[in-house]
């Protein structure tokens, strides 16, 4: 189960704040044993500051997006920890394009998981180590319309041995996210490719987050024929 994001996540939570609690401690040490305002201190707490963080890491931004899926993720409990996995869906392949358009379809849940996992092949171009794991549907309206948010997140070939990381490096694992909001009326990958996510540069600037967007309205429309949320326009009910 815990290839499952939501599963997953807490425990990468704990991960943060043990690293977290371990910088915090050898700051600490560092002060009392040079004093906080002395060169030595200075020297040292950069020194460790340059060991759990990357050079090129924006660590402020991927603590707001850490923030934001940590918010995500409390969301998704609440609402009943409803999850869906994409790649065994029964009855998923009664989805046909062709006669989409005869039909309407409504979400099954009105908040979910829907996990892709790397055996749907959305590894990222530039860093083929990372890859698209699966996205949070929050139905949420905005500006007076209904519509839904989705949260994409990633995960990493090897999660299982669950290496040892640095505090930056764990952050950065947890606020790899994209985001984008779409109204009940709009198809979602149109809605996207034209829209854009928003998110982490290193996700949203992949040409592989363009394939996950373009595959969405697939994706969703399997999963409503799975769970029997499509129905003929002109049937005498509708879900």
């Amino acid at each position: 189960m815990e290839k499952y994001h939501p599963v997953r996540y807490p425990l990468l939570q704990t991960c943060i704040e043990s690293a977290s609690s371990r910088v915090n401690w050898q700051m600490r040490e560092l002060a009392m044993q040079h004093g906080p305002d002395s060169p030595r201190f200075k020297a040292g707490a950069t020194a460790l500051v340059h060991q759990e963080i990357p050079k090129d890491m924006n660590f402020k931004r991927s603590q707001r997006f850490k923030n934001a899926i940590d918010n995500v993720h409390l969301s998704w409990r609440v609402q009943g920890s409803v999850l869906f996995d994409i790649n065994s869906l029964n009855g998923a392949d009664a989805f046909n394009w062709d006669d989409a358009h005869l039909m309407d379809f409504n979400i099954p849940e009105q908040h979910f998981y829907l996990h892709f996992g790397e055996e749907s092949g959305f590894k990222l171009k530039h860093k083929p180590s990372i890859f698209l794991d699966g996205v949070y549907f929050t139905t949420v309206p905005r500006e007076g319309r209904d519509g839904f948010s989705l949260a994409f997140v990633t995960n990493e070939t090897g999660w299982e041995e669950w290496p040892d990381r640095t505090y930056g490096e764990e952050m950065a694992a947890a606020g790899r996210m994209a985001a984008a909001w779409v109204a009940f009326e709009e198809p979602i990958s149109k809605t996207l490719r034209e829209r854009g996510v928003v998110g982490d540069p290193t996700l949203i600037s992949d040409p592989t987050m363009l394939k996950v967007v373009d595959e969405m309205d697939t994706m969703i429309g399997r999963l409503c024929a799975a769970e029997h949320e499509m129905t003929f326009r002109n049937a005498g009910t509708r879900h």
